[in-house]
């Protein structure tokens, strides 16, 4: 009679999920089924989810973390300007010749005037008239303040080639000067020396020195004192 042998049934110890080797979504998958009672397929979608959910906010993190050691953008400036470079933008230069007593080359702020230029220039010499140049006028960067001598026109008190509108014979040709040329003639000044272009602009070239007298503001007497300095 054989005798049969008797097996004892051997327990087979489980792997714990989250021991056990595997991706990360079934240690996802193996925490969520300790805790809540789902249909497989329903853990496994609240695992995706989960991981999903973990990746975006990782990304998020890492795009709003500046980088570091990250240059600005190119073409950035600085909020704060060099104070070299506004005191430069702020600074203009004139040139001040003729009858003062330290004729130069000087540096103004902006908004300056020609009295300025004139007492930086040591002030008027004794044979200087003041009553030929606009004292109140501002200051141009760039441009050249000449002073009168008495009796002298204002082309023989600037330098040759001062003016495009300065004529071989020492006037001011009134069909090409500037505003700022005819304010040095005398008793011209800014608002009198603007009605002048403004005339010419709107009627054409003058065709004589004696249509100044048709602007505003120029009568005989002005005229008189003027035909010695200007020609067409």
């Amino acid at each position: 009679m054989e005798t049969k042998e008797r097996i004892e049934p051997i327990d087979v110890e489980q792997p714990d999920p989250a021991r056990a080797p595997g991706s990360v979504l079934q240690l996802v998958r193996a925490r969520i089924a300790q805790h809540v009672r789902f249909h497989p397929r329903e853990a496994a979608a609240l695992a995706v989810l989960g991981l999903l959910l973990l990746t975006g906010a990782g990304l998020a993190y890492a795009r709003a973390r500046p980088a570091a050691g990250v240059a600005p953008p190119a073409g950035a400036v600085s909020s704060s300007a060099s104070p070299a470079a506004s005191a430069a933008a702020n600074t203009i230069v004139v040139d001040v010749v003729g009858a003062v007593r330290k004729p130069g080359v000087y540096d103004f702020a902006q908004g300056a005037r020609v009295i300025d230029a004139v007492r930086a220039a040591g002030g008027f010499l004794r044979d200087a008239e003041p009553q030929a140049i606009n004292l109140a006028r501002p200051l141009v960067d760039g441009e050249q303040v000449v002073v009168q001598k008495k009796g002298e026109s204002p082309a023989a008190a600037a330098p040759a080639g001062a003016g495009s509108a300065q004529q071989p014979g020492g006037k001011v040709n009134i069909n090409s000067a500037t505003e700022s040329d005819f304010e040095n003639l005398p008793g011209i000044g800014p608002v009198l020396a603007q009605k002048i272009v403004d005339y010419r602009d709107q009627h054409g070239p003058f065709r004589s020195i004696q249509d100044l007298m048709k602007v505003s503001g120029i009568g005989q007497k002005k005229f008189d004192s003027l035909q010695a300095y200007v020609t067409v």
